[in-house]
Formats: structure tokens, sequence, C-alpha cells
């Protein structure tokens, strides 16, 4: 997991977390978590396993929502069209 991958968890998840916050869920300092956004120090093996798995969740629950909001809404084909309005006749 490179920089910017780190970073994009961090910002892509649902809930967003600050580095301090995310270094808290992962077991390292905040400062740890921005010295690896910028590319200064890399992940240890366990830490990168602990960010794929919150990035795969992350994943499952946007593809989950998405899924529900199509199932509520229905399949777009195309743009709404406006009404007309009927009382200008």
């Amino acid at each position: 997991m490179n920089q910017l991958e780190t970073r994009a968890l961090r910002l892509g998840l649902k809930v967003k977390f600050t580095q301090a916050r995310l270094g808290l869920l992962v077991g390292v300092h905040g400062c740890t978590i921005g010295r690896w956004e910028r590319g200064i120090q890399h992940p240890r093996p366990s830490h990168r396993e602990l960010l794929q798995q919150m990035r795969d969740q992350a994943e499952s629950d946007l593809s989950g929502e998405a899924v529900a909001d199509r199932a509520r809404t229905g399949p777009r084909t195309s743009a709404p069209q406006p009404q007309k309005n009927r009382a200008a006749r």
C-alpha cells in the first residue's frame, strides 16, 4: 500500500477518520499515519494487512449501498424529463 492508497483509504471511508483516529484503529500514532501518507515511512506487513481489510470492507459497504440505492429508485435508463405545466393552456 503506497502513500496515496493510505490517504485515499482514510478519506474514502464512510466515516472520515483523522490521522489520529486511524492510528488508534491500526495501533500506531497518528503522526505515523501522516508519515505513511507522505511516503516517509511505510506500514509494516501487519499494519498493511489491517489497512487492506479496512479498504476491502469500505469497498464492500459502498457496493452494497449502490445496490440498495438502485433497489430503492430502480434502474436509471435516462435522465428524468421535466413535466409540462398543463395549467398554462
